[in-house]
Parts: structure tokens; sequence; C-alpha cells
């Protein structure tokens, strides 16, 4: 068992707890979320002066 790699490990226990893939994939797009509307602001001036 020892030989396993890490990402073997990993996958095998999300195949088992498929509420923690679930769990993760939400947090990922919380994050993106939150990081487009933290930084969203300065992106659309940017794409507005572009489009102007």
């Amino acid at each position: 068992m020892e030989d396993q790699g890490i990402g073997t490990k990993i996958l095998a226990f999300l195949d088992k707890h498929e509420w923690v893939s679930f769990a993760i994939a939400i947090t990922v797009l919380l994050l993106t979320a939150y990081a487009a509307v933290r930084f969203g602001a300065g992106l659309s001036n940017v794409l507005g002066a572009f489009i102007r």
C-alpha cells in the first residue's frame, strides 16, 4: 500500500467520499466568485477603457 502515490490515495478517498469533492468544488466556485467581485471592478475599468 505504501508505494501508492498521494494522488492515487486522494482519488480513492474522493471516490469513497463524493460529498468531499462536491464541497471542494463549491469552495473553489465561491473563491472564484469572490475574486471576480473583489477584482472585477478594476478589470471592468480596464475593459471599458479598451472598448471606448
